[in-house]
C-alpha cells in the first residue's frame, strides 16, 4: 500500500521546493475557484509544476474547491478540461454540481469543505464515485476506522498545520460580517479576531483574548495508528505559509513517515511469517532527499500543537488533551530558547543555549500576557543590542519567532535536493560477441534503457575503465544519482572522453523519457460517476449544503428520498444569515475554560445559566450550546454590540 506525503503549493516555485524536500504529492489552487483565493495559480504555472513533479513519480492535485455560482458552471467546465489536457493528477471539489458538468475522466477528490465529518454522508460521497475524501480534522482514530470499513475510497487526513475552528464548509461568518465567503476563498479569519465573553447581563467573563484562535494541529505522534486505521494520504496545511515553512515541515514529516513505514512493515514481517500474509507500505514517490539541516517545526510558524480531537472515540464523547487554543495571541510565538537575565535599556542578556543571530525576531509575554516582540541589531559578548528600548522583567520566558540563519539555510545557502538512485552496466551485447558494446541503465523505479555502440577496441587507444566510471559519474543538476557503474572487466573500449560524456548524457536523456512514459498514473477505483445513488436520505439544515448553481440543486434532489422536503440555496446566494449557525464546531468555549457542566461538574455559576455572547470591535454573535453531541454553534446576534 502506498502511503502519501502531501504538501501545500503556493506556486511554481513553493511547489517544486516542497517536492524537493520529500513531498510525494502537492494540492495548488487554480486562479478563482481555489479555496484560498489569494495564491491562485495559471494553468501554465499548474503544468510547469506537473511536469517537474512526475520526473519524481509525485503528484500535483488543484483545488477547484469553491462553490460555483450559476454563472461560472461553463467556465468550470473548461477550466477541467484544460486540466485534464495538462496531466493534472486529480481535482479537489467542494461543489457537487461539477459531477454533472461535461467533464473528461480525471480523478476527484471530495474536499473537507464538503464538510466531511459526519458517517453517512461520507457514504453517501463515496457511493457516487469519488476517488478519495479528505476527512474533517474533527474526527478521531476509531471514527477514521469505522469509516474506512464502510467506504471504497481513499482516504486523506490533515496531519499539520492551521485549525479552522469551524467544521470546514460550515463557516459562514466572514461572509456574513463582511461579504468574503470561505467557501469562495476569501475567508476574512474572524476566527483569529479577540473577543469578549459576555453573559446576558452584561457580565465580562473573559476580556479581549482569543477565544476563537485555536492551536495548530500537530499528529507526528498519531501516524503509525492512522495508517493501521486505513488512512493513505497525509496533508501538511499550509497553501498561505511562507517557504521556510513548506520546506521544513515537509522534510520534517517525511522522515517521521518513513520511520513509520519501517516500523510497521518489520511488525508486519512478523506477522507474516505466522499468516502468510503480505501487507507492505511504501512511500508513493521515488528519491532520495538530501538535506543539510535538521528540521524543526518550532523554528517556522507555528501556533503550540494540539492532537485536537484524534482521540475521539465516537461524535458526542469528546476527549481531549489540554487547551485548544492558546488566547492570548493568534500568533506564531515561534521556538521558547531561554529567560532574561538582565534588560537595561537598548541592551538584554538572554539565559539560553541557542545562537542568536542579527535580525532573529525575539518575543514575550508582558505582565499583561500580551505578546510583545522586538527585532535583534546586534550581538556582542554575549549582549542583545536593540533598535529601541524594551524593559523585561528578570525571568520572562523569550521565544524567537524569526530565525534568520535557519530561514538563509532553508532557502538561499543549499536548499534540499532530490536524486533519483540509477544503476549503470557496460558489457557486451551477447556473451559470445564482440561487435557491439551495450551501456544499460536503471532507475530505482525499474525503468531502463539500453544504448548500443560498435566496439572499436581493435583500433586500439583504450580508455581505463577508472576514467570512463569517473565521467559517468558526473551527472550534474540532473535528477539522477550515481548508485553503482559496474563495467565488464574484459571489456576494452576505445573511446574519447568526450563519445563517453555524449554515451552519459543520452542515457540520462533517454531514461528520463522512458520515466515519465512510465508515470503511475491514479488507477481510479469508481470508473463511472453514478449520479443515481438512492442510499443516502438527508436529514439536516437544507441551508447548509452549499448549494450555488442548478446542478448541484438537482443533484440533491434526485438523491432525496423524500420529495416533501425544501431544499434551499447557500446563504452566499440567498444572504440569509440571520437564522443559520455562523459556525458550527466541535470545539466549545465552556470546556476550553473550565466551565462545561458536562466535563467540568461545574455548579452555582450564575453565567451558565443565561446565553452567553462573544463581542469584538464591532459585532456581537450568540453562542448555542449542544451539551449532548457536543457541539458549539454561534449566531448572529440581534442587537447591536454597544
Amino acid at each position: 500500500m502506498k502511503i502519501e506525503l502531501l504538501a501545500p503549493a503556493k506556486n511554481l516555485e513553493y511547489g517544486k521546493a516542497a517536492i524537493d524536500a520529500g513531498a510525494d504529492a502537492v494540492y495548488i489552487g487554480v486562479s478563482g475557484f481555489s479555496a484560498r483565493k489569494a495564491v491562485g495559480n495559471s494553468i501554465a504555472e499548474i503544468e510547469a509544476l506537473i511536469n517537474y513533479a512526475h520526473k519524481f513519480y509525485a503528484k500535483v492535485y488543484v483545488a477547484v474547491n469553491t462553490i460555483i455560482y450559476e454563472n461560472e458552471l461553463n467556465k468550470v467546465q473548461e477550466l477541467i478540461h484544460s486540466l485534464y489536457k495538462i496531466n493534472a493528477d486529480a481535482i479537489i471539489i467542494q461543489d457537487l454540481g461539477i459531477l454533472k458538468l461535461d467533464i473528461p475522466q480525471i480523478p476527484i477528490f471530495a474536499s473537507t469543505q464538503m464538510n466531511n465529518y459526519d458517517l453517512e454522508r461520507i457514504k453517501f460521497i463515496d457511493s457516487l464515485g469519488i476517488d478519495r475524501i479528505i476527512l474533517a480534522r474533527e474526527l478521531g482514530i476509531e471514527e477514521i476506522k469505522l469509516i474506512r470499513e464502510n467506504v471504497n475510497c481513499e482516504l486523506e487526513t490533515f496531519i499539520y498545520g492551521s485549525l479552522c475552528v469551524s467544521l470546514s464548509g460550515q463557516c459562514y461568518i466572514s461572509a456574513a460580517s463582511c461579504g468574503r465567503s470561505a467557501n469562495r476563498g476569501e475567508c476574512a479569519q474572524i476566527c483569529r479576531h479577540n473577543f469578549d465573553l459576555v453573559d446576558a447581563n452584561g457580565k465580562v467573563l473573559e476580556k479581549n483574548k482569543y477565544l476563537l484562535s485555536l492551536k495548530d494541529l500537530n499528529l507526528e505522534n498519531k501516524i503509525e495508528d492512522l495508517i493501521k486505521a486505513g488512512v493513505s494520504s497525509f496533508k501538511i496545511e499550509g497553501r498561505l505559509k511562507e517557504l521556510e515553512y513548506v520546506i521544513n515541515s515537509v522534510a520534517y514529516f517525511r522522515n517521521k513517515i518513513d520511520n513509520s513505514i519501517k516500523k510497521i512493515n518489520n511488525e508486519n514481517s512478523l506477522q507474516n511469517k505466522l499468516d502468510k500474509q503480505s501487507n507492505v507500505y511504501s512511500k508513493s514517490s521515488s528519491g532520495e532527499i538530501k538535506l543539510n539541516f535538521l528540521p524543526d517545526l518550532d523554528r517556522t510558524f507555528n501556533r503550540g500543537g494540539t492532537n485536537y480531537f484524534i482521540d475521539n472515540q465516537k461524535n458526542n464523547d469528546s476527549k481531549i488533551n489540554g487547551k485548544l487554543t492558546t488566547y492570548n495571541t493568534q500568533k506564531s510565538i515561534g521556538k521558547y530558547i531561554g529567560t532574561i537575565e538582565n534588560c537595561k535599556e537598548k541592551e538584554v542578556t538572554i539565559k539560553s543555549n541557542e545562537v542568536i543571530a542579527p535580525g532573529d525576531g525575539l518575543c514575550y509575554f508582558d505582565e499583561e500576557n500580551v505578546l510583545q516582540g522586538f527585532r535583534v541589531n546586534n550581538v556582542i559578548n554575549g549582549k542583545i543590542i536593540t533598535l529601541k528600548q524594551i524593559k523585561i522583567k528578570k525571568g520572562t520566558k523569550i521565544y524567537r519567532n524569526e530565525d534568520i540563519d535557519f530561514e538563509r539555510v532553508l532557502k538561499k545557502n543549499n536548499p534540499p535536493k532530490r536524486k533519483i538512485k540509477i544503476k549503470i552496466f557496460v558489457d557486451y551485447l551477447t556473451a559470445n560477441s564482440s561487435t557491439e558494446l551495450q551501456f544499460k541503465v536503471i532507475d530505482e523505479d525499474g525503468n531502463q534503457i539500453i544504448l548500443k555502440e560498435n566496439d572499436n577496441s581493435l583500433n586500439g587507444n583504450w580508455i581505463d575503465h577508472k576514467i570512463i566510471e569517473k565521467q559517468f559519474g558526473k551527472v550534474g543538476n540532473t535528477i539522477f544519482e550515481i548508485d553503482k557503474i559496474n563495467i565488464n572487466s574484459t571489456i576494452k573500449i576505445a573511446k574519447s572522453i568526450s563519445e563517453i560524456n555524449q554515451i552519459r548524457r543520452n542515457m540520462l536523456e533517454l531514461l528520463l523519457e522512458e520515466r515519465i512514459k512510465n508515470f503511475p498514473k491514479i488507477i481510479q477505483k469508481n470508473k463511472i460517476i453514478n449520479l443515481n445513488s438512492k442510499n443516502y436520505k438527508i436529514n439536516k439544515n437544507f441551508s447548509l449544503l452549499n448549494i450555488a448553481n442548478h446542478l448541484s440543486l438537482d443533484l440533491y434532489k434526485d438523491i432525496i428520498l423524500d420529495k416533501n422536503l425544501e431544499i434551499k440555496y447557500a446563504p452566499e446566494v440567498t444572504q440569509e444569515f440571520d437564522e443559520i449557525p455562523l459556525m458550527t464546531s466541535k470545539y466549545c468555549i465552556k470546556r476550553e475554560l473550565n466551565i462545561c457542566p458536562k466535563h467540568n461538574k461545574v455548579e452555582n455559576n450564575d453565567s451558565l445559566k443565561t446565553e452567553l455572547f462573544l463581542k469584538d470591535n464591532s459585532k456581537k454573535y450568540k453562542l448555542e450550546f449542544d451539551c449532548k453531541e457536543c457541539i458549539m454553534k454561534i449566531y448572529k446576534a440581534q442587537d447591536k454590540a454597544k
